[in-house]
């Protein structure tokens, strides 16, 4: 009996080495894209963008638009990003985007947020993505080959909170299109609706989050931080706080203290002056609304 159960496995084996080669699979994976989609790549010099065949209208036009969607992700932080691998993967419902290193590469899910809008949406989304490019390399840029790119998304992540880096990105998709969610009013309705109903929560519930009260995501917090930072203290002070930086990647609190040395203030006190800016703002607003309806 022992020696028919051997034979059989044996026999299982055989059978599936020699149809391997023609054996079709594929991993069940919200991450992985289908084996039926045929892929297809235009290079150029500072890009290399891959999608789907029946997304190449898209890509094309894209492409067009790449070399002025770099300028204006890079500029204001005196960095001229090295090249990356753009895929755009057209068969999700997803209205995202990443950039990673090591492989150094950025994804795309182009389909349009359900969310109004006035301006198209891949290359406002390819604006925020090459923002954070931009960052990483003005950042880490010098830390190269894949090992040492996992280190350095390793120094990224550990140096820059995730409120100062999103914020900084919806400010740079602002500012240099027709659109950019710091333009929508729902964007800020939470934080206004807070303020003006005497809701007063703190630095880390609003980077944090709550399940208890209604805070928004530590994106637009980070973006009416920055958008506080650049009016007051000039487009040029991020460019300042990540070279400050750049040099002292193991000093501990490193982006605190290069807040403190580019603007005087930590980012505690710049919360609290951006939301008493605000506060002032739309408490004026709501009243000059209720003197006109009056």
């Amino acid at each position: 009996m022992t020696h028919k159960i051997l034979y059989i496995k044996i026999l299982i084996a055989l059978i599936l080495y020699f149809n391997l080669n023609i054996a079709l699979s594929q991993i069940v994976d919200n991450e992985q894209a289908s084996s039926s989609i045929r892929w297809k790549q235009i290079e150029t010099e500072f890009y290399r963008v891959i999608y789907p065949s029946t997304f190449e209208n898209s890509a094309k036009r894209l492409v067009t638009q790449l070399p002025s969607i770099r300028e204006k992700s890079s500029n204001s932080l005196s960095i001229s990003p090295k090249k990356i691998t753009l895929i755009l993967q057209g068969n999700h419902l997803s209205q995202n985007g990443y950039v990673q290193l090591a492989p150094r590469k950025s994804e795309f899910y182009p389909i349009p947020s359900s969310v109004a809008d006035n301006q198209e949406w891949l290359p406002n989304l390819a604006l925020h993505e090459l923002r954070h490019v931009a960052q990483f390399d003005k950042l880490t840029g010098r830390i190269k080959a894949p090992f040492f790119e996992q280190l350095a998304l390793a120094l990224y992540a550990l140096n820059l909170p995730a409120w100062y880096f999103e914020g900084d990105a919806v400010q740079i998709e602002t500012v240099h299109s027709a659109g950019g969610r710091g333009r929508l009013p729902s964007w800020e309705m939470p934080v206004r609706a807070n303020l003006l109903s005497g809701k007063s929560y703190g630095f880390n519930k609003y980077v944090l989050g709550s399940f208890k009260d209604n805070v928004p995501s530590h994106y637009t917090i980070g973006f009416l931080m920055n958008t506080y930072m650049t009016n007051h203290y000039g487009i040029e002070s991020h460019e300042k706080i990540m070279e400050e930086m750049r040099t002292k990647l193991l000093r501990p609190f490193n982006f605190q203290r290069a807040v403190k040395q580019v603007i005087g203030m930590r980012p505690s006190a710049l919360f609290k002056q951006t939301m008493s800016e605000l506060s002032a703002k739309w408490v004026q607003e709501q009243n000059n609304y209720s003197n006109h309806i009056d």
